[in-house]
């Protein structure tokens, strides 16, 4: 990790304050990105050329609906073309650890790295940050932390007892890269039901091995 907290060096507003850049080892190349909690594509940006500089770069939008409120994974700096075909279409489900795209410098960037936050915005791909943790990190509550962000852990319920500049993710691509499909086909949507008992019926197929 490059920094978290201390984005507010670079954005007076304060919007980023919880957010994570991620780079391999210097000089880092482009690199896979997968998916961190399961959601829904919202919005997706992918024709910005390579190392365009021009705000705001390549992004995929996920919609979280487990939270509330709605919260929103901001996912920035993606390379051109990289995100998959069917990841650019509003309303596709991904499962967490599932294939992104390739992270490279598209928009303000100094370099390739992933840029990720957790908003509540639903009109824009930017909105404020709010505060997350995740599970594999063990300091901090599982929150990231580096020295240098130590000058901007300034906010209230912040938490910056230690830090540490390299973290190992546990979030594995699933060996199965499709997930299961199925729907429900009786009821019918959208009809209001009278009885005191539901036949339900649907169908589910997944083709892992």
């Amino acid at each position: 990790m490059t920094q978290s907290t201390a984005h507010d060096y670079y954005d007076a507003s304060g919007k980023a304050h919880y957010a994570f850049d991620f780079a391999g080892p210097y000089p880092s190349g482009m690199f896979p990105l997968h998916a961190a909690k399961a959601g829904v594509v919202h919005m997706a940006r992918w024709t910005q050329t390579n190392g365009d500089p021009t705000t705001p770069g390549n992004y995929l939008i996920l919609r979280d609906d487990t939270t509330t409120p709605v919260s929103y994974q901001l996912y920035l700096h993606f390379a051109q073309e990289s995100i998959p075909e069917a990841l650019r279409v509003p309303g596709a489900r991904v499962t967490r650890g599932q294939y992104l795209g390739l992270a490279d410098d598209t928009g303000i960037s100094s370099g390739n790295h992933l840029h990720f936050h957790v908003h509540l915005n639903p009109d824009s791909y930017w909105g404020q940050s709010v505060d997350i943790t995740f599970e594999e990190v063990d300091i901090n509550g599982g929150r990231p932390r580096i020295q240098d962000d130590l000058p901007y852990c300034d906010w209230s319920g912040d938490v910056c007892t230690a830090t540490r500049n390299t973290y190992v993710s546990q979030n594995y691509p699933p060996v199965d890269p499709s997930p299961p499909q199925g729907d429900i086909t009786s009821p019918a949507d959208e009809i209001t039901l009278s009885s005191g008992s539901l036949l339900l019926q649907g169908w589910a197929t997944d083709n892992t091995p």
